[in-house]
């Protein structure tokens, strides 16, 4: 045992940064593994915990104020939550929430959808310091052929704990803050479900849209992502993006409000998938 620690101790003074990071890479590989199993089956019950303390009359109060004036929820519930996987919701869950109202001129549902990460946020690697570590650590593998191990583990991780770059919750809280309000004839039509309030707080790593449920809309269909569609649903579905896109366009305020001439939001948080 000691002859086989002082040879292991001899190879590692002697290798070179590139063979110091591949070692250390295939030890994490072999104890990290057990780690992730063990936090993705805590995961399920964590995130129903976590939404349990969430969902207070204050949070929902926060989300409605920057779009409804003088409304106020005094009581509020979790009812049920869709996971990733459930195959009714994608990385964002779906916790739809029961309101009491105190004063509500804006004559809000009492029933709601909060779409909303669960997963803590220690556990996501979806910010754009941990994409840079990730590229680093790939690039000093990359003259080895090891480079495809920290990819291939990245994969299995959001696997196990399902979730997206930040940057793809903060855009879509953004559209439903920013653009949605100047919708009302795709909104009339029941194209768009109602937006009751929204939470961008890009520090604590955390967005979230509560809006309207659609399930309560008589004759909708809820396919999953593991249905059929037909052509004639497919076909809809293009007619309303369709809808939605015209009305930006090559719009000129793209370029004057965001300086962006090719008419796309920019992300609020560094890109940063150029840097792989």
């Amino acid at each position: 045992m000691q002859i086989l620690g002082a040879d292991l101790q001899a190879l590692l003074v002697g290798a070179s940064p590139q063979h110091m990071t591949a070692v250390l890479l295939l030890a994490a590989v072999t104890f990290v593994p057990l780690a992730l199993l063990l936090a993705s089956f805590a995961n399920r019950r964590s995130r129903e915990r976590h939404a349990q303390a969430l969902v207070t009359p204050e949070f929902v109060n926060a989300l409605i104020a920057p779009h409804h004036r003088n409304v106020c929820v005094v009581g509020a519930s979790v009812v049920s939550i869709a996971h990733c996987g459930d195959g009714k919701a994608s990385t964002t869950d779906r916790v739809v929430v029961r309101l009491t109202y105190g004063t509500n001129p804006a004559k809000l549902p009492t029933q709601a959808v909060l779409k909303v990460i669960l997963l803590s946020k220690r556990l996501r690697i979806g910010s754009a310091i941990i994409f840079r570590i990730t590229a680093f650590v790939a690039a000093v593998l990359r003259p080895i052929r090891l480079d495809r191990l920290v990819y291939s583990f990245i994969n299995w991780y959001n696997y196990l704990l399902p979730h997206a770059p930040d940057s793809m919750y903060e855009n879509e809280a953004l559209v439903y803050r920013r653009i949605h309000p100047e919708l009302p004839e795709l909104q009339a039509g029941g194209a768009l479900p109602r937006c009751l309030g929204t939470e961008v707080a890009p520090a604590e790593r955390r967005c979230a849209v509560l809006m309207e449920d659609l399930s309560l809309r008589p004759g909708l269909q809820f396919p999953t992502a593991r249905d059929e569609l037909s052509l004639q649903h497919v076909a809809s579905l293009l007619k309303q993006l369709a809808r939605l896109h015209a009305t930006y366009w090559e719009s000129p305020r793209f370029e004057r409000e965001v300086g962006r001439p090719d008419g796309c939001l920019p992300c609020p948080s560094p890109n940063p998938l150029p840097t792989l």
